[in-house]
């Protein structure tokens, strides 16, 4: 069953790295403003900007059973590409799986993992990470699925289009799964949990909008009285923000 890894890229700096993720097969996204022509036949260039943008064009050509979805950054261990393979034949009726991610020291990534293999819920999918998702190509586009390009870095709102792709994916009917395996490597740090930026509060109050609609200003409130503390602001404020950020979202719509 052949995988692919879909890498987004910005300016071609997936190519100005001294690493080569351990999969036969890749399929890069570069987003630039120039006419760079494509370094390998797999290599596609757009003139545009967004996470999520990219996510959808690589959907749009990818061409294996399985994709995994990876950004520039991403390291991975050498058995990832096995790890993941033996995931789906062991879950035939999974449509999406998520994996794990350790730091470069080798600890698991700064959130709380399942130690055992479960379904995925509207809860869970929470603590999902873009990089940690694959899943069957054919699933997702029998679903129509395609990533929220207002959500993600690059957009609007830049935070959340993995959380909003598996609700989404979930709302389809699809089954989504966890399986305890680590299969990236990543710094213990995320641009998603960087609460000292007003902005990316106010991002999470929109994602929580178009995920939850009018439950929103409660799930909200009680993210803001459970995250402040890491950022600069009170627990007001902060709300504040994340209000701001419902606000805008349903405008937008």
């Amino acid at each position: 069953m052949p995988l692919q890894l879909l890498i987004a890229t910005v300016n071609s700096r997936h190519f100005q790295r001294d690493y080569t993720p351990p999969f036969d097969n890749h399929l890069i996204i570069n987003q630039t403003k120039t006419n760079t022509p494509p370094t390998q036949p797999t290599t596609f260039n757009y003139p545009e900007k967004g996470l999520s943008k990219s996510r959808n064009r690589a959907l749009q050509h990818a061409t294996a059973d399985l994709c995994l979805l990876s950004d520039d950054d991403i390291h991975y261990a050498e058995s990832a590409q096995r790890i993941v393979i033996d995931a789906f034949n062991a879950n035939p009726s999974a449509d999406i799986i998520t994996f794990q991610t350790q730091t470069p020291d080798g600890a698991l990534f700064n959130k709380r993992y399942p130690t055992r293999h479960r379904r995925h819920t509207r809860r869970t999918i929470m603590r999902v990470t873009s990089y940690e998702i694959a899943f069957r190509t054919a699933s997702i586009r029998a679903a129509g699925l395609r990533f929220d390009e207002r959500f993600g870095l690059g957009a609007d709102f830049p935070t959340g289009e993995e959380n909003i792709f598996l609700l989404d994916a979930l709302r389809h009917g699809l089954k989504l799964y966890y399986v305890p395996a680590p299969i990236a490597v990543h710094p213990a740090c995320s641009s998603g949990s960087d609460f000292h930026n007003p902005e990316l509060i106010a991002a999470k109050g929109a994602m929580f909008h178009r995920m939850f609609g009018a439950a929103a200003w409660l799930v909200s409130l009680a993210f803001a009285c459970k995250k402040y503390r890491l950022s600069p602001v009170g627990c007001r404020r902060f709300y504040a923000l994340m209000c701001r950020g419902i606000a805008a979202h349903r405008k937008s719509q």
